[in-house]
């Protein structure tokens, strides 16, 4: 009788183990039962509800439900995305070389359940980078690569221009697009650079030449106004004369005054008193002007 109590208590605490174990597998399928039926996207970005593989129309902001287990959301950045990338290309002149260059954009988030249809969450493979890859190639394959080197900011604003205008804009916006390098071969780039050195040589002769041209101008300016001055000089001297000449022909006494002062200066001269004898016109005047001893 007490083996049979003990073997019925036994069994009855084996179904409450159950019991409660199916409790606690029921209490934790109801939690995620629960937590799946809810999603938080934060402020920058939105989410495609996607159920059993069918996408739902528009897109979700903050806090949203779904079906638990058959339901997932696929999220999109509403931020600016920005990535770095490089291309292979050929110039018009068929030199190798390699674009190092940055994308950026951002997408269109109202439109994101559209793109998801569309591509995805492989959108930057199916519909960016293709068509960056082909924008470059005939961008750059417009130019020489010569004449690129100097004309890449160019080359650039074409690419940005035709970016803008093929990739498609109901799911992307805010494209941006900047080179970062060209990378040639080495070859390349040392006869670039001796072009450069020859074309600076040349420049540097020229601008000598023409200081050279200038110094000579300069020199005939003014050997020319030497000339110039040295004729004014005659002509005034000449000038000069000729009034004295005729001054002195109307009064003889001024002849007789400079003649006067001549002797004063030679006898200061000499440093004693003498008689000088002045004569103008063949007349005759004696000037005792004393010993200076």
């Amino acid at each position: 009788m007490y083996g049979y109590e003990e073997r019925e208590e036994k069994v009855i605490d084996v179904k409450q183990y159950i019991k409660w174990v199916l409790l606690g597998i029921a209490a934790v399928f109801m939690l995620v039962i629960i937590l799946g039926s809810f999603k938080v996207m934060n402020g920058e970005e939105v989410g495609v509800r996607v159920t059993l593989g069918k996408v739902s129309e528009g897109v979700s902001y903050g806090l949203s439900s779904k079906w638990p287990l058959i339901s997932e959301f696929k999220i999109f950045p509403t931020t600016t995305q920005k990535f770095e990338k490089k291309s292979a290309v050929y110039t018009k002149d068929i030199q190798a070389s390699e674009v190092s260059y940055t994308f950026t954009y951002a997408i269109v988030a109202d439109n994101a359940h559209n793109l998801y249809k569309k591509a995805g969450m492989a959108y930057e493979a199916k519909l960016v980078v293709p068509v960056l890859d082909g924008v470059i190639k005939n961008v750059i394959g417009k130019w020489n690569a010569s004449d690129l080197v100097g004309s890449r900011e160019v080359a650039r604003a074409e690419i940005l221009e035709t970016l803008q205008r093929e990739i498609p804009a109901e799911y992307f916006t805010d494209i941006l697009f900047q080179i970062i390098d060209i990378d040639y071969s080495d070859t390349f780039e040392k006869s670039i650079e001796e072009k450069v050195m020859a074309e600076q040589e040349a420049l540097k002769s020229k601008n000598k030449t023409v200081q050279i041209e200038e110094e000579g101008k300069q020199k005939v300016i003014k050997a020319k106004a030497d000339a110039d001055a040295a004729i004014a000089e005659a002509e005034g001297t000449a000038k000069s004369m000729d009034i004295e000449g005729k001054a002195l022909a109307r009064n003889p006494q001024v002849l007789r005054l400079r003649e006067l002062d001549v002797q004063l200066k030679l006898s200061e001269s000499a440093g004693h008193w003498q008689t000088v004898i002045l004569s103008a016109d063949q007349s005759k005047s004696m000037l005792n002007i004393g010993n200076g001893k």
